[in-house]
């Protein structure tokens, strides 16, 4: 084959749809997001990443299959592994795991649609759908709520790639031309349904949805052929019922347990119309008509979307907010179930049933302490997507019937990527709220107006130095709910940084309380009592916050440190060791353990610590240098000596110390520069530097000068054990 001829193949292969539609959605999507990589940690990425335990042991062959979420687990300890806490890491992940969702989905409809014998829309326009279906998943801004969000992302995230990566392999299996084939993409899609039981317990519906999808789209309503393939679904279930069963997640007493177990609300989130009041069964069920209703209008209009929304629980079945909605899903539902009756293969009936049946387990009977959150949609949305896509094509065809073919594909051309532009620029606009703790609890506080978001946000002010409208906020949070501890606490530790004692005393005591067992709380109260001198009542108040929080580092840190004060060097070590264990660490906290170690004498452990710190660091390196002196390592000594009396500018005591780790590792030349130093700048301090000359001097065949130093140091010192030792060393080489 030519140049020419291999040119043209390469550009044909390159300009087919299947190619270059889903790389264009690909390239606008990671350019309608490219800002959010640089965002920081929001909200609980920091306690469910950043600050959780478990993250920090890379211990993959371990967490196999050992959880209900351990492929998330295994992720979030590979990138922590790798990029320690770099948001950035976390990010791009994510971000080309939405990515890869959406090509997936338009791989898949694009494989099924055109093969389609009884839905001639879909067959003829299945590039056109799978383009607006994989455009609006990717590019909605509905979708900021998951693929911004972290933790979220890494497990609604992974539960929508397993569902679609099932989905293509089931889908392949049933095309397969030889039974080879058919047999190894069914057996890969039980692997992969297997691994997905591993992302998050919503995974429980990928069997249904798996039948939804052949009923609808492989066996295009043909009872014969869907029922011929009832071992493979059934096979579907099994891995799936038990592997949960494994994890149990599904047990005997599970629906008494959930059933009869009321809730208490999440201060500062409160559902309830009273603060103490549980959150029971039947209000959480019949709320979840409202919530339900709210998901579906969010895609159809985007507007003042919240990661927080001040939703009660409703309090009876005829209640409008329950009633209402109760009509219209039902109202909903019948449509679907009566457009499937005359077409089996109706596309709005497989929407509905999608979204509901997807929808089903983040809206359940189950009560929770969260009543909405708009990730929780990241599978459901996937219905919704087709259907304002099948929706928005039949627009382009009425839009475009009476023009010509070539003015037709442009004008549809030129809608799709207006659509595509538009929900883009949504999106981008809604991710600025995603761009710093800050934004993020302003937008909710605005919205939402929960007790939570105002101390969020008051914490995000005083982070920023905003002290003033940072109290106004805590303020505001315990107007809307008082009997919430936290905003509290915060105003606690304001007013004690300020040192107004009194006031925050008053914050502190209203916290105890409320009853809530915040660590934060008695960490604050022990250093308060620190302060004042009180170290009893410190010491109680640390062991506490510890009690409640056995990881909590800076309350072991604040303890080591009045041990140290108390001269309880021990005790002092051990805190400082918890601290390192716990959840969160720094050089300073390495350092303090380090030095602690090093004060009772265990010189290996210190060593250990000292050696993964910057050398440079405080004295680190003159600690090192007398860890390794005292266990008897001499040229290691000599080494982290002579860094530290590099950086003294020239402090002598540490100059003696580098002399003696040099004579000890017998490098007598240089060690006879630093003893002839040491002697002329501080004679009176380090008497000995003359002997430990004669001596060096006596190590390089220097016999004569040695002699002179010995007479000289034995007739002049004012040391009785000095000249005892000059003389004794001059008997010992022969100068006596």
């Amino acid at each position: 084959m030519n140049k020419t001829n291999s040119f043209e193949t390469i550009k044909k292969w390159a300009l087919q749809p299947g190619i270059i539609i889903p790389t264009l959605l690909a390239l606008a999507t990671f350019l309608f997001y490219q800002a959010s990589l640089w965002y920081g940690f929001v909200f609980d990425d920091l306690p469910t990443i950043v600050e959780y335990f478990y993250v920090r042991v890379f211990d993959p062959a371990k967490q196999f299959f050992a959880n209900s979420r351990w492929v998330s687990r295994i992720l979030n300890q590979f990138t922590y592994h790798y990029w320690q806490t770099d948001p950035f890491a976390y990010r791009i992940f994510n971000l080309f795991l939405h990515i890869t969702i959406g090509i997936m989905i338009f791989a898949l409809l694009v494989m099924v649609f055109k093969d389609l014998k009884k839905n001639d829309f879909l067959q003829r326009n299945a590039y056109l759908l799978a383009t607006l279906v994989s455009g609006l998943f990717l590019l909605h801004p509905v979708q900021t709520q998951t693929a911004t969000y972290i933790t979220q992302m890494r497990l609604e995230g992974l539960v929508v790639f397993f569902t679609f990566a099932v989905l293509l392999t089931f889908a392949l299996a049933v095309k397969a031309k030889s039974r080879n084939a058919q047999i190894g993409w069914y057996a890969f899609s039980y692997v992969l349904t297997a691994f997905g039981v591993g992302t998050k317990e919503a995974i429980v519906v990928l069997p249904v949805l798996t039948m939804l999808f052949d009923w609808f789209f492989l066996a295009e309503g043909d009872w014969k052929q869907f029922v011929s393939r009832w071992y493979i679904h059934g096979m579907y279930f099994l891995v799936m019922l038990g592997l949960l069963v494994k994890f149990n997640i599904i047990r005997i007493n599970y629906l008494s347990t959930v059933t009869v177990t009321p809730l208490a609300n999440n201060r500062g989130n409160v559902l309830t119309e009273a603060v103490a009041e549980k959150i029971t069964l039947f209000p959480y069920f019949i709320s979840q008509f409202k919530i339900i209703l709210h998901y579906i209008k969010i895609f159809f209009w985007p507007f003042d979307l919240s990661f927080d929304y001040d939703v009660r629980l409703s309090k009876g079945i005829f209640n409008l907010d329950v009633f209402v909605p109760f009509l219209i899903l039902l109202s909903l539902a019948g449509a679907a179930l009566r457009l499937w009756w005359q077409d089996k293969t109706n596309v709005i009936s497989f929407c509905i049933a999608w979204f509901f049946v997807s929808i089903a387990p983040r809206a359940s009977i189950f009560p929770s302490t969260e009543l909405v959150c708009d990730y929780k949609t990241y599978l459901s949305s996937f219905g919704a997507m087709l259907l304002i896509a099948v929706g928005f094509a039949h627009l382009i065809k009425m839009a475009t019937s009476s023009l010509t073919k070539e003015k037709m594909q442009t004008y549809s051309i030129g809608m799709v990527s207006a659509l595509v532009v538009l929900m883009g620029y949504a999106t981008q606009t809604r991710n600025v709220v995603w761009s710093s703790e800050l934004a993020f609890w302003k937008d909710a506080s605005e919205k939402s107006g929960k007790a939570r978001c105002f101390n969020n946000l008051g914490t995000s002010l005083y982070t920023i130095g905003k002290t003033t409208e940072a109290v106004e906020a805590f303020n505001m949070a315990i107007k809307k709910d008082n009997w919430y501890a936290e905003p509290h606490i915060n105003l606690g530790s304001i007013y004690q940084n300020q040192g107004d004692n009194d006031k925050a005393f008053d914050h502190y005591r209203q916290a105890i309380e409320i009853g809530e067992g915040h660590p934060e709380l008695f960490h604050n109260l022990g250093i308060l009592h620190y302060t004042t001198n009180n170290l009893e009542a410190a010491e109680i108040c640390f062991k506490q916050a510890l009690e409640l929080r056995p990881y909590y580092s800076r309350a072991h840190i604040t303890l080591g440190k009045m041990y140290q004060q108390q001269n309880r060097m021990t005790e002092a070590a051990q805190s400082f060791e918890a601290a390192l264990n716990g959840d969160y660490q720094d050089e300073e906290t390495h350092y303090l353990c380090a030095s602690s170690f090093y004060s009772i004498g265990n010189y290996e452990r210190a060593v250990q610590l000292l050696e993964s710190m910057d050398k440079n660091y405080q004295d680190v390196s003159t600690l090192l240098g007398g860890s390794y002196y005292s266990l008897g390592k001499y040229h290691e000594a000599a080494e982290n000596f002579g860094l530290a009396f590099k950086r003294s500018n020239g402090d002598i005591g540490l100059c003696y110390n580098y002399a003696q780790a040099l004579i000890h590792s017998k490098n007598y030349e240089e060690a006879l520069a630093m003893f002839k130093l040491c002697n002329e700048k501080d004679h009176e301090n380090f008497p000995y530097s003359q002997l430990h000359i004669a001596k060096c001097l006596n190590e390089l065949g220097q016999r004569t000068q040695a002699a002179d130093e010995l007479r000289q140091l034995v007739a002049k010192t004012k040391h009785d054990n000095v000249k005892q030792d000059g003389m004794s060393l001059m008997k010992e080489i022969g100068l006596a």
